[in-house]
């Protein structure tokens, strides 16, 4: 009887202690899936604005300089919305700002660059294909890091 009481305490606690260790590890594993879905999230409405962005190049360089004040102005606030989300990547550790800086730099430059917001501008629809040529270079580097974030947190 002793010998099945050592026997029960034993098996229960060994038990206990697997119970514990395996919800232990599921709090981090939920904790690790939460934040990378945080981060595909942030990613996946970058790439969103990114095509907006060029959406509204075609309109806003396609147009003579002036004609379409509002297409500027929202083309302006995606830029700034898309700066806003790498400042919070690179404050949050992601490291994706030395390998993302120099082709969102190109992208911005591309679309609001020469005599972007000067009216009388002439039409430039030419300008459109390096805006796109910069923007698949832009969404190739957000590819990158997110899936060098991915494969280091798994």
């Amino acid at each position: 009887m002793k010998e099945f009481a050592n026997l029960f305490i034993v098996s229960f606690i060994g038990g206990l202690s697997a119970a514990i260790v395996s919800h232990i590890f599921f709090i981090i594993s939920d904790k690790i899936s939460r934040n990378k879905k945080i981060f595909d999230d942030l990613y996946a409405e970058m790439e969103s604005i990114i095509l907006k962005c060029v959406e509204l190049s075609y309109m806003v360089w396609g147009a003579k300089g002036g004609d379409k004040i509002h297409e500027e102005q929202e083309l302006v606030c995606q830029i700034h919305d898309i700066s806003t989300i790498l400042s919070f990547l690179g404050s949050k550790g992601a490291k994706a700002e030395l390998r993302i800086a120099p082709a969102y730099a190109n992208f911005r430059r591309s679309i609001s660059g020469d005599d972007f917001d000067v009216k009388g501008r002439a039409p430039n629809p030419a300008k459109v294909v390096e805006i796109r040529s910069n923007a698949i270079a832009f969404r190739v580097a957000l590819r990158d890091v997110q899936y060098e974030a991915n494969r280091l947190l798994w």
